[in-house]
Formats: structure tokens, C-alpha cells, sequence
């Protein structure tokens, strides 16, 4: 079987963009639509995989009772302790969903790809008990 774009070699509609975003990220914006509105299939996958190398800041401690508010958690000294630190753990989850609001600034198929692996490869805290390694 030979699997081919050529079939979409003319210009996306808007309504071919948003379904295309709606599959590939997490609820596309009226102006990412627009932007690939016009575009072959071919030039909006590559923009989905180009646009991939974003570095998130690091997630960080959110209780502002602690000296440590605001402070990256995950690539702190091992302090076997803060295993089964479940805070942090709700930490990491918010970060998380946050990186997949904001998708990095542009549209990628990171996020998607990441959540769809995770599921397929499924890794639990209670297997690893340690946020960092769930981090990382």
C-alpha cells in the first residue's frame, strides 16, 4: 500500500484546517485555523512536527505557605522523603495540563502525541513512586 498526501495537494479549506488541528492538538484557535487555511497537507504536517521544539520551564512547588513556592521541584537533589510526595505529584498534573492548554505557543503535535503514548505505554505513579522519573 503506497500512503500519500497527494491526494490533499490542494490548499487545506477552513474547515479541513480545523478538523486537522482538532485531531493533532488540543482544541485549536480561530487563528491557528486561519494560519492553515491555504496550506498544502504536506507543508501542515511538516509545521505540526517542525514546531515541536519548544523547552517548557520546569514545573514548580505551588504552595505559597512553603519557602520553596515558586521554586523547580523536579530536578532538585534525590531526597527519598519526597517519593511519595503526593503534592508535588498534583503539581506535575497541573503543570501538565497547563503545557497542553498553552501547546507551547504553536500548534505541534507534541501534546497529542505525548498523551496518546503515555496511554499506550501506560506508566503509573504507583509504579514508579517518584515524580521526578514521571517527569522526566
Amino acid at each position: 500500500m503506497n500512503y500519500s498526501l497527494n491526494a490533499y495537494a490542494t490548499p487545506l479549506t477552513a474547515g479541513q484546517a480545523a478538523h486537522l488541528l482538532r485531531r493533532a492538538t488540543f482544541g485549536p484557535t480561530n487563528a491557528e485555523i486561519t494560519n492553515f487555511t491555504g496550506l498544502t497537507a504536506e507543508t501542515a504536517i511538516d509545521n505540526l512536527i517542525n514546531s515541536i521544539n519548544y523547552i517548557p520551564s520546569p514545573p514548580v512547588d505551588l504552595n505559597d505557605t512553603k519557602t520553596t513556592a515558586g521554586q523547580e521541584y523536579v530536578n532538585s537533589v534525590y531526597d527519598s522523603t519526597l517519593g511519595r510526595n503526593f503534592e508535588f505529584r498534583f503539581y506535575y498534573k497541573y503543570w501538565w495540563i497547563n503545557m497542553i492548554a498553552k501547546q507551547g505557543g504553536n500548534p505541534s503535535i507534541i501534546d497529542k502525541m505525548t498523551l496518546f503514548w503515555q496511554n499506550h505505554f501506560v506508566t503509573t505513579e504507583a509504579a514508579v513512586d517518584e515524580y521526578r522519573a514521571i517527569y522526566k
